[in-house]
Formats: structure tokens, C-alpha cells, sequence
């Protein structure tokens, strides 16, 4: 069973016992339902060893675990077989773009696809999605199939959207839409400041006062230095307001003077002097939101700046109610916001030199209009909508149910999205036993539904029947309940109390509200997804048996491999450090080093050689600053409100040469030091170096030093340059811990014995047996000495962890594993679909042991 309905038992139980009015003692409730079944429903659907699933049963799991969204996978897909098969190229590749990279956006997919450890998690993570969903990954028509139920869904919903709106209000919406987030390109020149420090010193730099007379005053005045004056103090006798072309100069002045590594503007520009403007003054504002890292930039120059500031001509009729703006901007409105704008740890001032004309709403084509409307309406058009949506359109469509538990399903499914009129999206009907449900021209028969749901959870139905089946039957059920396997009539005390707990929620539920609706095998199937009772009972039963099969089933030298790997690669350190990068294009972010690095070696000569000194003489001060007692955090912090005069500030040349700098603390949380568990996340160049500063820091000279600052001095990643302060991660287990064990007076198990510093197989399985029982059972025989579990417990107890926790998906998951090796080894024979099932359960391989070791798969 999912970890969901797990969790989902627990909630239901207390609702239970909060809504009883008397304790009654009732027995199982026999339902009263007759609803459809698949045919043959005697035959073997698969058959293993001593282990055969009938399909009667597989239909019934998956009708209990997933039947209601599988049938509306199902009826969807009749119902909007055009709308898919009209989803053009675009479209998809939209949808494919949206489930894989989380975005639309050209460059930050561009982003992606260069880096290579980050595509690989995206792949993986919507490869592991489409499994999920039901659909196989390996299949490109079922990908198709699987993006294509999702656009169409959503187009659907947008659609209504657009068709319920009154067409007045939609085009009211669609215009103001049209008008808040369509926008010509700008042509602008931005300055960006890294601290408010900064930017006041710039300010005085060129005797500006911002704000003065709501524009850019400059002060001329010789009595008393810019820097020692009060706001109060500027007037007219002392400061005069720039004229527009004033403000553009100096803009491109301190421009000049904010990017002295990119081409020069002229001090003494005029406004049509475009031909200066390149690329990096071209801002457009879809582009700008669409990067997180520049979207409240975007909201000062389109937003804030245009909307608030520049004038809009209103159109001023009397005899217009409905008030609109007859012209979007003027070009003779002012250009520049006259005072800086923060935004995180930014400030900004942008001039605007130009803006691209794009029509008004009402003089766009017809099909442009449909576009904005579309666009709108997608706005609206949220997960929770869609799903709306469909409830009323298979509704429309004459959906009709012909089983009372989909019924019930359904119905407790529509009351979560449209409370108020939830009774009238559901109907039911009874019908012949092999329809399952209909629309107004079709019916759904049993065995194409049960078809349907073999294709898409055949596979993970079949894995976790055949679980329960085997462990009933096995060994392991014998050595815990005895070998009595009548379930309802076993004596055993632990099978007793199980039935005793069913019969328990069996009174509690015959006391509640809920009986007066449904039954109680009604009230399981509905919210705790068991057939039956007896079915309760099989589960109940063999999830005791999963911790059992943990020990015999562990495959110990993929452990040993994972313990040998995590010995060789032992490294623990709290890690600080400042990155050296560049921005040079403006996004906020750093650039490629590495790529800047070779195009500036490539040219060599005079810039390589000023490069190799800024680059020295940079890290030199660092340095110093931290022998002084410094923090990286504050030196950084210094280094942003630092100005740009370098007879001011020691940082500011190399402010000025391009360099900036961020702070990070690699392990802020102190459960998060750099182990063989995370240290491979960094691209190689930084775990490498981690690797080397750890091997030094543990030799006896320096195993005593508080911190230590990376020995080799800075160097390079895609990022920037690294400055790295390292610090242990926990002291206990600093120097590398070892396995090494001798018993000389023969008190323990001789599987301990190890006269090397690795753990041993022996030792691992020895160890484990010793965990499970002190964890399941009453304490354990096994005489484990002390030392040695400690240090057992850091090499191998990530890996065991994940086995004997109190979180009961974990030991389902490694029980799935051992089911799957189980099928594939024993080359397990399906009724139908048999190639189809058995790439799935591939599938759900790999998914399991990513999900349960994920460790192990690092490579």
C-alpha cells in the first residue's frame, strides 16, 4: 500500500472515534453491493512458484487502490480524443517543457541542457513521473499519449473558460491583461549598485542629489563638502535640477564607471544617438520575468517605472462611463526614476531611452486578440480549475456510474472541488454486470476497464499482490504465526489481535455518521482502500512480515561495495566560502568562469597578465583580512557596500575590474556537513579540492586547528573562483573512524574479527542481524562491542536506515525490490500484455532503489 493511505488510515481512525455515539460490538459488515466484474474472473492472471493472482483479484486491487482516477483517465481520454489529437508540435513541446524542466523559457532550458549532472536529475525526475502517472517512460507513443491527456485537459478548461466569460468582460479582462504584461522592448541604460552604500557614494562621486525637486539635482555648491550635507540643505543657491539630456550623460558616465570592461558610453550624448545600444541595453519584459533572478528588476523598469511614473494620457469624455487609457505612454514623459530602487540586495536606476511602439488592444487582429484571450484565460486556468472543469464536462457528457464503490469514490472526489452542488456531478445507475460506466453515446465494458488499468498499474499491482501472496506463504509466516495460514481462524495471538482491531473499527464505524451512507467494507474501499476485510487482515499480517526479509534479502555486497565506497571517500567538514565571479551580462547572476577564463587566456598578453595580478593581489587581502579575525560573511558584506573610488576603498579596483563576490555557508544547517553523502552534489573541480583540504586538515599538525583555510589558495570552477574556509563536522568523527577489531581473549563473534580498518562483509551482516533484532525484537544475543557499533553505524547506517526506520514505506519499498527479483528472476508469465508489464516492472526497479538508495546510483 502507498505511504499515503497508510497515513491516511491513521486520520480516519480518529475521525472514528470522534464521531462515536455508542461502543457497539458488531462483527464484519457483509456489503450490499452487486457491482461489475471482469470476466473469467477464476483465471490466472500471473503465476510464480507456489503463488498464483487471479484476474478477479488484480481487478479488484486495482479498482480499491486506483480505480476511480484510472476510470477517469479513461473516460477523459474518450471524451477529449479530438481536442488530443488537435494538439499540434508547438503545444507539446510546451507540455514536454513544462513536465520536464519545470519552464518554458528558451534560455533557462538552454541552461539545462549544457549542464550535464542537472540534466541528468531532470531526466530522471520526469522519467520517474511518467511511471507514476501509469504510462511507460520507454514507450515514445505512451509519453505522447501521457502529454497529451494533460494538454488537452488544460486547453479544455481554457476554452470553457474563454466560452463562461460574457464577451463584454472577457474583452475588458483580455485588454487590461494585454496591457500589464505585453510591452514594446526598452532601450534603456541601467545602473545596478550592490548595496545602498554604494551607490550614495557614486552619487556624491558626480555631486548628484537624487530625488531633488522629483528629478536629478546637481550640487554645485563650494561651502561644504556633498558628503557632509543634510537633504535639508540642498536649494537653489546651492543645486540646480538636470535637464533630461543632463540626466542621460551622467547615467552614461556612471555607467562607464559600473562596467569598465564593456564598450564606453559617450559622456555627451544625445537621446537619438541609438546606434551606441547594443544587446546589453535591449530589455524585454517577458524575459526578464520568466528569470527569477531579474523578475523584480523587470518590475522597476516596466511596472513601476512606466506605470507609476510615465505619463498616460486618459481619455477624460464625460459621457464615458467606463473610463479607459486612450495612448499606453508618451515620449515626452519622464524617462528616469529620479531615486534608487532596491530589490533584494540590489538597488536600481534606469533611464529610458527608447521604447518599442506595439498596437493597443483594439487595433490587434482578430487572431491576435483570440491569442491574448487564451493567454489570459490560462491564468486562470490552475490545476484546481482544470479539475473543476472536467467534473462538469464529463457531467455534460452524461458520465454515469454503474458501481456503488466508484460511486462513493467519486462522489467523496467531487465534494473536494465543488462543494456546494457536488450531488448533482454524480450519477449512478445500475446496469449489467460487464458495464462499468457510460457516457451519453458509449459504454465502458469491465474488460476494457480492466484492460486499461493493466496497462497502466498492471505492473505495480501485480508487484504488490505477489508480495502479500508470497509472504503469507512463506517460511517467514511460519517462524512468526505458526503454520496455521486460515487467517480468520488462527489462534495465533498476534493474528487474533489483528481481527480483533478490525472488529474494533468495525464498532467504532457502526457508531459513527458514516454508517448511515455506506457500509463498512463500503467505508474501507472508499477511505482506506481495502477491498474487504479479509483484505485488511492480508495486509495487517504481512506487513509484519516486511521487517522479517529485511536481514535474508539484503544484498551484502552491493552494502560492501557501498561501505567500501563510502571508506574510500570519507570526508567530514563544515565548508564556508567566498565565490570571486562575473556578471557581464547583466542577469544577477554569475557567469561561466571557466568560458571567460579561456577566451582570456586564448588572448593572453597584457590582459591575461592583469588578470593573474587583480586576481593575487584579491585573494591577498582576503587572506589577510581572515588571519586579522575577519569573517568571510563580513568581508563580503564590506566588499558590497564598498564604493568605487579607489583612493576611498581597497576594494574598489577590483570592484571596478569586474570582480563580485558572494558569501555561502555551504552546511548553515549543522545536521548538514560535508559527508560521502553530498560532497559528490559539487561539480568535481570543488569536490576534489574539499577531498584535499580534508586529508591535509587530518594530519596530526593540523587535527587540533579550530578552522583551516584552503592551503592551495583559490581556484576555478563554471562558477568563479573559490575561497574556501573549512571547519570539522563533527568532532567525535573527524579523523576517519576504523573497522579494525581484535579479540584476543575471544569474547565476540569471530566475524568481527578485522585486521584492517575497512568494515567487512562479516562484520555488516553480523551488525545488521545485531540491528534488527534489538529494533524488532525483545534484544539480541549477538555480543557486539561498543566501540565498533559506533563506528559500523558511520559507515553503513545511511545505507541500513533506510530499512528500520519507524516509517513504514521504506521497509514496502525494499519488499518491492525483493518482489521484483523475484518476478524477473523466476521469469514470471502474464495472461496478457506480457512484454508491456515487464519493461514496467523494470521501470518500477529502478525507481525503487533510486528512491531507496539513492546513494549507491551517485555514479
Amino acid at each position: 500500500m502507498e505511504a499515503a493511505m497508510i497515513k491516511k488510515m491513521g486520520i480516519i481512525a480518529g475521525i472514528l472515534i470522534l464521531t462515536i455515539v455508542l461502543a457497539i460490538g458488531c462483527n464484519m459488515i457483509i456489503s450490499r453491493d452487486k457491482n461489475p466484474m471482469v470476466s473469467n474472473s477464476d483465471e490466472s492472471f500471473l503465476s510464480l512458484g507456489n503463488v498464483t493472482i487471479t484476474r478477479g483479484e488484480l481487478y479488484t486491487y486495482m479498482k480499491t487502490s486506483e480505480g476511480i482516477s484510472h476510470l477517469l483517465n479513461h473516460i477523459d481520454e474518450i471524451i477529449l480524443e479530438d481536442a488530443m489529437n488537435a494538439i499540434d508540435a508547438e503545444a507539446m513541446e510546451e507540455e514536454l517543457n513544462l513536465r520536464k524542466y519545470g519552464t518554458t523559457d528558451p534560455e533557462r532550458i538552454a541552461e539545462i541542457l549544457e549542464d550535464e549532472d542537472l540534466l541528468e536529475r531532470v531526466e530522471q525526475t520526469f522519467y520517474f513521473s511518467v511511471i507514476r502517472a501509469g504510462f511507460n517512460p520507454d514507450e515514445p507513443e505512451e509519453v505522447d499519449r501521457y502529454l497529451r491527456l494533460l494538454a488537452a485537459r488544460r486547453q479544455s478548461a481554457i476554452n470553457q473558460l474563454i466560452e463562461d466569460f460574457d464577451e463584454d468582460v472577457l474583452e475588458t479582462r483580455a485588454e487590461n491583461f494585454y496591457n500589464d504584461n505585453y510591452f514594446g522592448d526598452i532601450t534603456a541604460i541601467e545602473l545596478i549598485f550592490t548595496s545602498q552604500e554604494e551607490f550614495t557614494d557614486i552619487m556624491n562621486q558626480f555631486q548628484l542629489v537624487p530625488g531633488y525637486e522629483g528629478g536629478i539635482g546637481f550640487y554645485f555648491g563650494i561651502s561644504k563638502d556633498i558628503e557632509n550635507m543634510d537633504e535639508a540643505d540642498f536649494d537653489d543657491s546651492n543645486t540646480r535640477l538636470l535637464t533630461e539630456r543632463e540626466v542621460l550623460n551622467r547615467f552614461a558616465r556612471i555607467y562607464n564607471v559600473l562596467h569598465p570592461y564593456r564598450d564606453a558610453l559617450p559622456e555627451s550624448m544625445q537621446l537619438d544617438d541609438t546606434s551606441y545600444f547594443n544587446d546589453d541595453f535591449i530589455f524585454n519584459y517577458q524575459d526578464m520575468i520568466a528569470q527569477a533572478r531579474t523578475a523584480n528588476a523587470a518590475s522597476i523598469l516596466f511596472e513601476d517605472l512606466l506605470l507609476d511614473r510615465l505619463e498616460v494620457e486618459a481619455n477624460d469624455d464625460d459621457d464615458d462611463e467606463d473610463e479607459t487609457s486612450v495612448m499606453r505612454y508618451t515620449n515626452d514623459a519622464v524617462r528616469y526614476n529620479p531615486e534608487v530602487d532596491q530589490f533584494g540586495h540590489y538597488y536600481a536606476m534606469y533611464f529610458i531611452v527608447d521604447q518599442e511602439d506595439i498596437p493597443e488592444y483594439h487595433e490587434l487582429e482578430e487572431a491576435e486578440k483570440q491569442e491574448i484571450r487564451e493567454a489570459y484565460a490560462e491564468t486562470l486556468a490552475t490545476d484546481q480549475a482544470q479539475i473543476e472543469h472536467m467534473i462538469r464536462l464529463r457531467y455534460n457528457e452524461g458520465f454515469t456510474l454503474h458501481d456503488t464503490r466508484l460511486k462513493l469514490s467519486y462522489e467523496l472526489f467531487v465534494e473536494g472541488y465543488i462543494r456546494n452542488e457536488s450531488d448533482r456531478y454524480v450519477r449512478y445507475e445500475e446496469s449489467d454486470r460487464d458495464i462499468i460506466a457510460s457516457l451519453n453515446d458509449k459504454r465502458i465494458q469491465v474488460d476494457d476497464y480492466f484492460d486499461y488499468m493493466v496497462r497502466r498499474i498492471g505492473a505495480i499491482s501485480s508487484i504488490e499482490l505477489f508480495k502479500t501472496e508470497w509472504l503469507l506463504q512463506s517460511e517467514f509466516f511460519e517462524a512468526r504465526f505458526g503454520s496455521n495460514r486460515d487467517l480468520v481462524n488462527s489462534n495465533n495471538s498476534d493474528i487474533v489481535s489483528f481481527r480483533r482491531q478490525i472488529d474494533n473499527l468495525a464498532a467504532q464505524f457502526g457508531a459513527s455518521i458514516f454508517a448511515e451512507d455506506m457500509t463498512f467494507e463500503e467505508f474501507m474501499f472508499v477511505y482506506l482502500q481495502f477491498s474487504s476485510d479479509e483484505d485488511y487482515l492480508k495486509y495487517l499480517v504481512s506487513s509484519e512480515l516486511l521487517s522479517d526479509i529485511v536481514v535474508p534479502f539484503m544484498d551484502f555486497d552491493v552494502a560492501l561495495e557501498y561501505v567500501e565506497d563510502f571508506y574510500a571517500n570519507y570526508i567530514n567538514l563544515n565548508v564556508e566560502h567566498i565565490v570571486i565571479y562575473k556578471d557581464y551580462d547583466g542577469d544577477l547572476a554569475p557567469d561561466d568562469f571557466k568560458a571567460y577564463l579561456e577566451a582570456l587566456e586564448a588572448e593572453g598578453g597584457e590582459a591575461w597578465d592583469t588578470y593573474i595580478d587583480t586576481r593575487n593581489r584579491l585573494e591577498d587581502l582576503i587572506a589577510s583580512r581572515v588571519e586579522d579575525g575577519e569573517s568571510l560573511e563580513d568581508i563580503v558584506d564590506e566588499y558590497r557596500q564598498s564604493g568605487r573610488r579607489e583612493s576611498r576603498s581597497e576594494w574598489a579596483e577590483f570592484k571596478n575590474f569586474g570582480f563580485k563576490l558572494r558569501y555561502e555557508n555551504l552546511t548553515a544547517d549543522e545536521n548538514q556537513i560535508v559527508s560521502y553523502h553530498n560532497v559528490f552534489t559539487f561539480v568535481p573541480e570543488y569536490s576534489d579540492r574539499l577531498f584535499d583540504i580534508y586529508e591535509r586538515y587530518t594530519r596530526p599538525e593540523f587535527v587540533e586547528d579550530p578552522f583551516m583555510v584552503d592551503p592551495d589558495g583559490l581556484f576555478a570552477t563554471q562558477f568563479g573562483l573559490h575561497f574556501i574556509i573549512a571547519s570539522p563536522g563533527t568532532e567525535e568523527n573527524f579523523v576517519q573512524p576504523s573497522a579494525n577489531f581484535e579479540d584476543p581473549d575471544g569474547d565476540y563473534d569471530p566475524r568481527l574479527i578485522n585486521p584492517g580498518s575497512v568494515p567487512t562483509r562479516d562484520q555488516l551482516e553480523l551488525w545488521t542481524q545485531y540491528q534488527y533484532e534489538i529494533t524488532f525484537q525483545d534484544g539480541s544475543d549477538i555480543n557486539f562491542p561498543e566501540d565498533l557499533d559506533q563506528v559500523i553505524q558511520v559507515y553503513f547506517d545511511r545505507y541500513l536506515g533506510r530499512l528500520f526506520p519507524n516509517v513504514e514505506e521504506n521497509r514496502d519499498l525494499h519488499g518491492n525490490l525483493v518482489m521484483i527479483e523475484k518476478l524477473l528472476e523466476g521469469n514470471v508469465d502474464f495472461s496478457s500484455h506480457q512484454a508491456h508489464l515487464i519493461r514496467m516492472i523494470e521501470a518500477y526497479q529502478e525507481l525503487y532503489r533510486r528512491d531507496l538508495f539513492p546513494d549507491i546510483n551517485r555514479d
